[in-house]
């Protein structure tokens, strides 16, 4: 029986769902010959090793009843991490209020990388506050690469660090 990524796509998601979960991503090298199968799963709260470890088992069972065979493929499971890629609109939804970096197709002012915190996200556009407290709305087309940058705040007497 032939089965497209898709319908791989929703048999992981709904998983996912059934254990309070949430696929951020989903990678399948090599279809329908899947060499190696990356799946991103994101929660709002902390996943540990032993339940990544866990979903990696079951979701084998998932890939399986997908007529993905066990022992063919090379299987990662994990999170997002702490820098993910934003691809998505959902991406760019869990990451409002996260500080992020955008390469642009086209310049903006002569600019096209961008460094600031996402305050808004719809369809058409995202607004972003840049580092020097400028406010820049940018067409979603116009978006080449974004991802979340990690940016740790630490205080020692009245000083900030970053």
């Amino acid at each position: 029986m032939k089965i497209s990524e898709e319908e791989v796509k929703n048999s992981i998601i709904s998983y996912l769902n059934q254990e309070g979960l949430e696929l951020y991503d989903l990678n399948l090298t090599d279809f329908p010959n899947v060499s190696k199968v990356e799946i991103f799963v994101y929660s709002t709260s902390d996943l540990d090793h032993k339940t990544i470890e866990r979903l990696s088992y079951q979701l084998q069972d998932v890939l399986q009843d997908s007529s993905i065979e066990r022992g063919t493929y090379d299987l990662v499971v994990s999170t997002p991490g702490i820098e993910p890629i934003l691809n998505t609109a959902r991406h760019f939804e869990l990451a409002i209020g996260k500080t992020i970096k955008i390469k642009t197709f086209s310049d903006i002012c002569g600019e096209y990388l961008f460094l600031g915190t996402l305050t808004a996200f719809n369809t058409k556009d995202i607004t972003m506050i840049l580092e020097d407290d400028k406010v820049l709305n940018l067409d979603i087309e116009n978006i080449k690469k974004a991802k979340v940058i990690y940016k740790e705040k630490i205080e020692i007497g009245n000083n900030e660090i970053r």
